[in-house]
């Protein structure tokens, strides 16, 4: 996978680990599914730190002072997943960081990434293979 696909696939999840532990802080409990988040009470708009969170559908996007990630939690209520719009969504907001320039260069890296074996599908969502050893 090329090295600036793997930096920001770090970086976003990292991010959303990070929007999980506000909503955390906040009181909202992790949901066990996509479909329980969806069908779950609204998180506060207000978390910790000047951070806000806006639910939509499988996910929710969370923004504060420096920065905001948009992501879904998965079938089984991971949020380690990613689709190629939302990575492109996230390196456009961190002020030329990364190497794509249009959606199509995230997706045309999206998917070599997978034809390598880098990267797996299931569903709507990509993840990482974890590395053997």
């Amino acid at each position: 996978m090329e090295s600036s696909l793997a930096q920001l696939i770090a970086d976003f999840q990292r991010r959303a680990a990070q929007a999980v532990a506000l909503l955390q802080s906040a009181g909202v409990d992790l949901p066990e599914s996509n479909l329980a988040w969806a069908s779950d009470a609204r998180p506060p708009a207000e978390l910790p730190g000047g951070f806000r969170c806006r639910k939509h559908g499988f996910g929710c996007v969370v923004s504060g002072p420096d920065w905001c990630v948009d992501f879904d939690f998965g079938e089984e209520g991971q949020f380690d997943g990613f689709d190629a719009w939302r990575l492109f969504w996230f390196a456009q907001r961190a002020n030329g960081h990364y190497d794509f320039e249009t959606l199509a260069d995230m997706r045309t890296a999206v998917e070599a990434a997978t034809t390598e074996g880098a990267l797996t599908r299931k569903g709507q969502m990509w993840y990482l293979v974890p590395s053997a050893g």
